[in-house]
């Protein structure tokens, strides 16, 4: 009799501790909403959730990409610093084939 009181005790604070922390995840939950609410910092969607396609941001477009003709790095044809007829990442680079033609 001992053994079966034992068995219904465990299964007994099994549940309690499963209900205790179904509520406390619960009361978690509802301070760190109020503490958001309290900071002014509003819940961020993701982008596009709950709009139609015409209401959702445009991509912005492919950027050209030139390589430098010094370093080979590749950027933007916005970004591109013109001298002669090369084309280079930055001034320092415009320099370098000056200096040896």
């Amino acid at each position: 009799m001992n053994r079966e009181v034992k068995k219904e005790g465990r299964g007994l604070m099994l549940l309690k501790f499963l209900l205790f922390s179904v509520i406390a995840y619960v009361v978690i939950r509802f301070v760190r909403g109020l503490m958001i609410g309290l900071n002014g910092q509003p819940k961020v969607a993701k982008a596009g959730a709950g709009q139609t396609p015409r209401q959702r941001p445009q991509r912005a477009s492919a950027a050209l990409m030139i390589r430098c003709a010094a370093c080979g790095t590749f950027i933007t044809e916005s970004s591109a610093v013109l001298s002669g007829s090369h084309v280079f990442c930055s001034d320092s680079c415009a320099k370098i084939p000056m200096q040896r033609t």
